[in-house]
């Protein structure tokens, strides 16, 4: 490799990572500021004008999850008449329909709860589009089953499809306790703010998010990332998707290997996503194309940029190039931080400060963007399994 190569690739290797993780977002946020794109909110000042919801939750052996949930949804804020939830058991094999039965005859849910058995375990997708076939509200609020809602959240974001020309509205979901996994959540979550300030957010989380019925079309039952598709066809419909911090939905820290799971199921996603609906990619035929392209489709690169930073760097210093010794330090210590980080969550490690901090972080860094190649595998062989 002659060294005018090796150098060219190691530092557009470098800037292309560092446009992706930093570029990106400055961007963005300097996009959102120059042009701003408000949206009208608000609700009826009476109650009882306020619109029709249809809660949507669908779980799989989530029996012990149910009681939780269903609690949460009733302490929302929003009159009980105007409120309906459809609970769909995704082919459990534990005590979920009898739990959701004793729910629907209670005198919290009676009347208000319709629970949907599906014999066989087919999936979220098969499930959400199952329920929303029963669905009477003129506004759905779909969340998971796992998660517990801020009481004024639903509030929140029906506050914000007034503006006609708003379709999809999510939530934040808010990772309690500390970890690298919840401090990539608060990044994202940022990006999203930016994003729907200047135009849409690409996605929601299947925490939290509402939607006008209207818009609702069935998903394919092989749907990996129901929480882009759906809000991206309200997009590429005319509709804009924004986020809504003040809707709040929270969850447990993840260790990072159950990250690592969720965001290779992510990434595989999008492959299919993309692979599927391509035109979300090019110039015209979305509104969102470029910032598809620099927020999603830029991560599944990054670990091949990595990997080139890496290898030209050390060709680079194995010939002499005495200026670039410091780069393969830094990197090598960053893996190593890694490493130790790995070693560190195993083992239970907790607290540790400004230290334990970055190395959560390497290991998250790291660990997130190996979950790009293996979601990149899954995609390529078919092995990302649909049910939960």
């Amino acid at each position: 490799m002659p060294g005018g190569l090796g150098t060219w690739l190691f530092w557009l290797g470098l800037g292309f990572v560092a446009f992706t993780y930093a570029g990106y977002p400055v961007l963005i946020a300097l996009l959102a500021r120059l042009r701003a794109r408000g949206a009208t909110r608000g609700l009826p000042a009476e109650r009882a004008a306020w619109p029709m919801v249809t809660v949507v939750v669908a779980g799989h052996d989530a029996a012990a999850a149910w009681p939780a949930k269903l609690e949460t949804l009733a302490a929302l804020d929003w009159p009980r008449e105007r409120l309906e939830l459809i609970a769909v058991d995704d082919g459990s094999s534990d005590d979920s329909r009898a739990v959701l039965a004793t729910a629907a005859a209670g005198e919290v849910w009676q009347g208000r709860l319709r629970v949907v058995a599906q014999e066989r375990r087919s999936g979220k997708p098969s499930a959400l589009n199952a329920a929303v076939a029963l669905a009477r509200g003129e506004v759905l609020l779909m969340n998971d089953v796992r998660q517990r809602l801020d009481p004024g959240a639903l509030r929140a974001l029906v506050a914000a499809l007034k503006d006609p020309a708003v379709g999809v509205v999510g939530g934040e979901l808010r990772l309690e306790g500390a970890g690298g996994a919840g401090a990539y959540w608060l990044y994202e979550a940022w990006i999203r703010k930016q994003e729907g300030r200047y135009d849409s957010t690409l996605g929601v989380s299947g925490a939290l998010y509402v939607m006008r019925r209207e818009l609702w079309q069935d998903i394919p039952a092989d749907t990996v990332l129901d929480d882009m598709l759906i809000p991206l066809r309200a997009r590429l419909g005319g509709k804009r998707i924004l986020f809504e911090p003040d809707a709040q939905a929270f969850d447990r820290t993840a260790d990072t290997q159950r990250e690592f799971g969720r965001k290779a199921r992510t990434l595989a996603g999008n492959y299919q996503l993309f692979a599927r609906t391509p035109r979300l990619l090019v110039p015209f035929l979305c509104p969102l194309w470029w910032q598809l392209w620099c927020h999603k489709v830029f991560r599944l690169l990054v670990p091949w940029a990595l990997l080139t930073v890496l290898c030209t760097n050390v060709w680079l210093v194995a010939h002499g190039s005495v200026l670039y010794r410091a780069p393969l330090v830094a990197q090598g210590a960053a893996y190593l931080g890694a490493l130790a980080g790995a070693l560190r969550e195993r083992g239970g490690g907790k607290g540790g400060g400004l230290g334990g901090m970055l190395l959560g972080l390497c290991w998250t860094f790291v660990s997130l963007n190996a979950a790009a190649v293996v979601g990149l595998w899954r995609w390529l062989t078919g092995a990302q399994r649909i049910t939960w």
